[in-house]
């Protein structure tokens, strides 16, 4: 459960990070060539090495595993998931029993009555399997609504978070997508967020 919560939110934050990176890459290849038409000006140069930015990331396997608020959204989406599993085996246990108790029987049933009986037993198998795919769509729902629970409080968190540290891109890291090649671990700001995400988490309790 907790690989699927994770990997549906790095699929959102992995889009974004996309997204910065080309922004970020097309901003670079402008700054290389305004260097190259005005590398007399040093006091241009400064201002285009300014441009490129101050960069912090955030490693989202570690937050996943240590935020206590996405570990306690992850044991609802657990328990809701095992709820229904364990309602729907129960149902589909009762349901093979009173079959093999129609098998016992039928050598004594009239035609109609065994016509009926299996009948019966098929209806509930069908309302077995629509409540089935019902419960899917509501687990799947449950999941994008705490993705998306997550997602805001992280994000309203950061741009508070940033608000003093003046970051141009806090990017994110997964190893499930694994699109910063390379990292300086200098610029790892997941414990500092981690640890304050937390205490606001502990302070609400």
């Amino acid at each position: 459960m907790n690989q699927k919560l994770s990997l549906s939110f790095n699929a959102i934050l992995a889009l974004l990070v996309a997204i910065l990176f080309y922004f970020q890459f097309k901003k670079v290849d402008n700054i290389t060539a305004a260097k190259h038409s005005l590398s007399n000006d040093t006091s241009i140069n400064r201002g285009a090495d300014a441009l490129q930015g101050k960069i912090a990331f955030i490693n989202s396997d570690t937050l996943f595993k240590k935020y206590k608020f996405a570990i306690q959204l992850e044991a609802d989406l657990q328990a809701k998931g095992s709820q229904m599993q364990n309602d729907l085996e129960g149902r589909g246990r009762a349901l093979e029993a009173e079959y093999k108790n129609l098998q016992e029987k039928v050598a004594v049933m009239t035609a109609d009555e065994a016509r009926n009986a299996e009948e019966r037993i098929m209806k509930k198998k069908q309302s077995i399997m629509l409540d089935e795919e019902k419960l899917t769509n509501q687990l799947a729902t449950f999941n994008q609504n705490v993705n998306r629970q997550l997602a805001d409080t992280i994000a309203s968190f950061l741009k508070e978070y940033n608000a003093t540290r003046n970051y141009d891109f806090i990017l994110n890291y997964t190893s499930a997508a694994p699109l910063l090649l390379f990292k300086n671990e200098d610029y790892n700001v997941t414990n500092d967020v981690i640890e304050q995400l937390n205490q606001r988490w502990d302070a609400r309790k």
